[in-house]
């Protein structure tokens, strides 16, 4: 998770796993791809504003550009919900959903 271990080539493969979580989560805001397209700019213009705060969080200067920081900030936080939410709910998919993150072990352990 977040900037640090983002390109570690050993690692590389986790990205399409945090990639389906994010579409997962943004399934579940709505069924309609307009109005989940529009609650992602929702999202985003929000994200934009913790931009400064949250590089205020790391010890060393991280080196990106602001919109791959946002992106990589919302797709990290709502992979984590939708992992939160899938081990908590012991949530099955349906046909539709059915991806590689829902086969996630439980015991994964996240790198920050």
């Amino acid at each position: 998770m977040g900037s640090f271990h983002r390109h570690t080539k050993d690692l590389k493969a986790t990205e399409e796993y945090k990639h389906q979580g994010f579409c997962n989560f943004l399934r579940r805001l709505d069924d309609d791809h307009k109005e989940r397209a529009r609650l992602l700019k929702e999202l985003v213009v929000k994200a934009e504003r913790w931009v400064e705060e949250a590089r205020k969080c790391y010890a060393e200067p991280i080196d990106m550009k602001e919109k791959e920081f946002v992106m990589m900030m919302l797709m990290d936080g709502c992979f984590i919900i939708e992992f939160f939410i899938l081990v908590h709910d012991h949530y099955t998919t349906s046909a539709q959903y059915h991806c590689k993150f829902t086969q996630i072990p439980g015991n994964v352990d996240f790198l920050f």
